[in-house]
């Protein structure tokens, strides 16, 4: 019976997700359109990539926007170390509309447009367990009151956002929002 339950507690428990998800998006439509600003629709690749993001924070047991860099230029192609790498992983974008390569005899260098920086935006938050960890409301008052987070809640131009929540059985929250506009 014990070897039963290690197995089980090594499945990553998302059982609230939609739950925590859709309170994040009503909560941030809320704030936009208390604005004055237009309220943004949910969009699968995004939500894809927010999710690949707390998954990843929650198996790191850390909240990050950046993973490890890319060693090379065909791992940076497929990786998802920034959030528009991410984005464009999850097919919101294609690696063109965010970056440049410049190819040279000694390789090729990346270089992110001002797209990659102007047209993606990701806000992330870790609970600790306890009282609270689940608060979407905490989450969302901890975010409006980081100048870095209120300004992509509030940019004016996004139009899309996708929602992820991840819950490791640790009692350890990961939440990311991807925001974008095309």
């Amino acid at each position: 019976m014990r070897n039963i339950f290690l197995l089980i507690a090594l499945i990553p428990c998302t059982c609230l997700a939609s739950d925590e998800e859709a309170a994040i998006f009503r909560g941030i439509n809320s704030i936009r359109s208390k604005h004055g600003l237009p309220t943004l629709t949910s969009e699968r690749r995004l939500e894809d990539a927010a999710r690949s993001q707390c998954v990843w924070m929650g198996g790191v047991r850390r909240m990050d926007h950046m993973r490890e860099p890319a060693t090379s230029f065909q791992d940076f192609l497929k990786c998802e170390w920034h959030p528009s790498n991410r984005v464009v992983k999850a097919g919101y974008f294609s690696f063109g509309e965010l970056f440049r390569v410049d190819e040279t005899r000694s390789g090729a260098t990346v270089f992110p447009l001002p797209a990659a920086n102007e047209k993606v935006g990701e806000i992330i938050a870790k609970g600790w367990g306890g009282e609270g960890a689940y608060d979407t409301r905490r989450v969302l008052e901890g975010w409006m009151n980081s100048t870095g987070h209120r300004e992509e809640i509030l940019k004016e131009p996004f139009r899309e956002m996708g929602v992820a929540f991840f819950s490791p059985l640790r009692g350890e929250t990961y939440w990311c929002v991807v925001f974008a506009y095309r």
